[in-house]
């Protein structure tokens, strides 16, 4: 399947080379980028939803056209043409050559973040002409974590049909307000390939006899999961509205449901069934045969939102999600067995440079046992048929510290605009809390951060710096772990990156 996407993305490629307009795309890999634009949205400068990576850049476009201009002064100027500047570098025809190594692998893949094995090589073409887009991103690594040497990792070919995009390829995906990590999607894992039908521009819906108008978008994608899993070539169906009710307010709401795969119901019935949310045994009188070994899928549901409000001239905003494991026999609500993120984040203008600050919470254990041992979690991002659970390649697809997990975190992002970007996180992390496994033996199955109870505090930091010729980037992360079980342990990393647009 790879094979076969690069040679089509190849011949794409050159056959538009000639005509080109944008890369349509915003990908969740640069957090000044996102800074910028949530600070103009919290503004009120722009009005667009931010939660829903990849983002269009016609939508922002859209939005930054009915801005104007000259009203503007002081970060709010700056960030309006920091995402003019990143809107023209998007167009035309792009080369993008990335080399990055580190002491060791990124042991959590956050938004922003530029690689996950610790040494590789990347080589990036996009074009867009009229209403296709082709991009053909090729890495190779030498400390591959997952056996795939070469990669495609960020390849696509997309198409726009009016209002609406379809693309197929690699493309990684932040759903939620998180700005460390969501509950649903997060790009800790590496793609898989999709196809996916997404809404281009949030045109709002008005409200008949009214002059009320509701700005949304929606997007949808069916994956496939790799061949190297308990259930083979699973497919991994998702689904994401949203939509803002008042100004400053973003609501969303979020389907995964894994189903199909090797010797799995896979027709047009089964896919109703999870379709609609009847796809749990015994539950609506839906009956899975001997052992219940017929379940349609493994689903996922819950919701999120983003509010910001300004305290004497300054902008706050406040995030949530309350996300579900599928329903059970004994509760009929579609969201069951629900976890938890909460965040806050402001901005600040010191020294005349711009800075985003964040504090974010997550909590993801949630019992799956009898009233006799309520303590016991392995529940969540779990499947009893689909064993290895909701990740890929050995990741997880959704918070970055799997199950049983809970999260402080704390963060800035500090920009001067002079083309330098300052990031800092700090993190405290109780990791697989409940100190047990669902597989322990297997290091294939189960908790993909650690088989055991652990601790650990983290402080991680990068600097960026564009020059005339290149763009560097070098960061560090030190972390302590202590263990229930196991003596306690600390991490050093370091890494440099190069890139340059040929």
């Amino acid at each position: 399947m790879y094979k076969t996407l690069a040679k089509c993305l190849v011949i794409s490629l050159f056959m538009l080379l000639p005509q080109v307009k944008a890369e349509p795309y915003i990908a969740p890999d640069d957090l000044s980028l996102r800074a910028n634009i949530q600070l103009l949205v919290e503004q009120g400068v722009l009005q667009t939803m931010t939660t829903t990576y990849p983002m269009m850049w016609v939508e922002l476009k859209r939005a930054m056209d009915q801005v104007d201009e000259e009203g503007l002064s002081g970060n709010n100027l700056n960030a309006y043409l920091f995402l003019q500047q990143q809107y023209e570098l998007s167009k035309g025809t792009r080369s993008v050559v990335r080399i990055n190594g580190a002491a060791k692998a990124n042991r959590f893949h956050s938004f922003g973040d530029d690689f996950r094995n610790k040494n590789n090589a990347n080589l990036a073409l996009s074009s867009d002409w009229n209403n296709v887009s082709v991009k053909l991103s090729t890495s190779v690594t030498s400390s591959d974590i997952d056996g795939d040497e070469f990669q495609f990792d960020g390849s696509y070919v997309g198409f726009v049909a009016g209002n609406w995009n379809v693309n197929a390829g690699l493309q990684d995906r932040w759903w939620g307000p998180g700005w460390d990590s969501n509950l649903g999607l997060t790009n800790n894992a590496r793609p898989m390939p999709t196809i996916t039908l997404s809404r281009n521009q949030a045109f709002p819906f008005k409200v008949p006899f009214t002059e009320y108008e509701i700005p949304w978008t929606v997007t949808t994608f069916m994956g496939q999961m790799e061949e190297e899993r308990h259930v083979p070539n699973t497919l991994l169906w998702g689904f994401r509205f949203s939509f803002m009710p008042i100004d400053n307010l973003e609501i969303s709401l979020t389907r995964l449901a894994q189903w199909s795969g090797d010797d799995r119901p896979s027709d047009f019935d089964t896919f109703t069934n999870v379709l609609i949310g009847k796809d749990n045994c015994d539950r609506n009188g839906l009956d899975c045969g001997v052992n219940n070994s017929n379940e349609p899928g493994n689903q996922q549901a819950g919701y999120d939102l983003r509010y910001s409000l300004n305290i004497f001239e300054k902008a706050f905003t406040v995030y949530g999600t309350y996300y579900g494991e599928d329903g059970s026999t004994d509760n009929l609500s579609f969201i069951s067995r629900p976890i938890i993120q909460a965040g806050f984040d402001t901005s600040f203008n010191w020294f005349g440079d711009y800075q985003k600050v964040y504090l974010e919470y997550s909590d993801t254990f949630k019992s799956c046992s009898n009233k006799d041992a309520p303590d016991r979690g392995n529940c969540f991002y779990e499947h009893h048929i689909y064993h290895t659970g909701m990740r890929y390649k050995g990741r997880n697809l959704g918070n970055l510290y799997d199950n049983d997990s809970e999260s402080i975190v704390g963060g800035l992002i500090w920009q001067n605009f002079d083309k330098s970007v300052w990031t800092v996180k700090l993190r405290y992390l109780e990791v697989n809390n409940d100190d047990l496994d669902r597989y322990p033996n297997d290091p294939n199955l189960g908790h993909t951060i650690s088989k055991v109870s652990e601790d650990i505090i983290m402080f991680s930091g990068d600097y960026e710096k564009t020059l005339p010729m290149f763009t560097y980037k070098i960061g560090t992360s030190i972390s302590q772990s202590e263990f229930t079980q196991l003596s306690s342990s600390n991490e050093f990393n370091v890494f440099l990156q190069l890139r340059k647009e040929l």
